[in-house]
């Protein structure tokens, strides 16, 4: 190392070293996790994903309990935020979201336990509230090849630019009350949510340095 003019950090600081046999041991990388042959990730990179899609969840049961009139419009929104959470989307011209970066993963199993439990989780809503969320399998295979995806599975913020479009997103998605009339007004607070979206995504990720 020092003769590339590179230094490691000191061993011991469980953040940033790790030492062993690569063959035995696993070790951790920008959020990744190294063992056995296998590139996966480890389970308190996935926690907090999975605690960000159980409050929308929680949300709309508690809404469902208490009765509330706005349960069916609450269920949309509560979908919406699901299935984003879990496919991430395109904007700017970028994959964001916990998906899109742990796209090189080839631990597969871990995708299809993402998906049991996000169902689990739907299952505690009752029948006639219950989600329909996308797959964490089927929008991996979209993000790693992204030509496939000729329906938008995984949402493309860049593609919307139809003010209709963009109402009607704010409409599903978000808690934004009295929706201005305007294109320029509706334009401008379409792309404040989707900063906001895109920011909720990365919280999902969280720091991996």
């Amino acid at each position: 190392l020092a003769k590339v003019g590179l230094r490691a950090h000191n061993r011991g600081d469980s953040q940033k070293s790790s030492f062993g046999v690569i063959k035995n041991d696993s070790f951790e990388y920008l959020g990744y996790t190294f063992i056995s042959g296998k590139v996966t990730v480890a389970k308190s990179r996935r926690s907090k994903l999975i605690d960000n899609i159980a409050k929308a969840v929680t949300l709309l049961r508690r809404a469902v309990e208490d009765g509330s009139p706005r349960a069916d419009r609450l269920r949309q929104r509560a979908q919406w935020w699901v299935d984003f959470h879990i496919t991430g989307c395109i904007s700017e011209n970028s994959r964001r979201g916990w998906l899109p970066y742990y796209s090189q993963v080839d631990d597969i199993a871990v995708l299809y336990g993402l998906d049991a439990v996000v169902a689990k989780l739907c299952e505690r809503l009752p029948s006639d509230m219950r989600l329909s969320p996308k797959s964490f399998v089927t929008a991996y295979t979209f993000t790693r090849n992204p030509a496939r995806d000729k329906r938008q599975y995984v949402l493309n913020f860049d593609t919307i630019v139809d003010v209709d479009e963009m109402r009607l997103l704010l409409e599903v998605a978000s808690d934004y009350k009295n929706l201005p009339s305007d294109r320029q007004s509706l334009e401008r607070l379409y792309r404040r949510f989707v900063r906001f979206a895109v920011d909720e995504l990365e919280r999902d990720v969280g720091s991996v340095s």
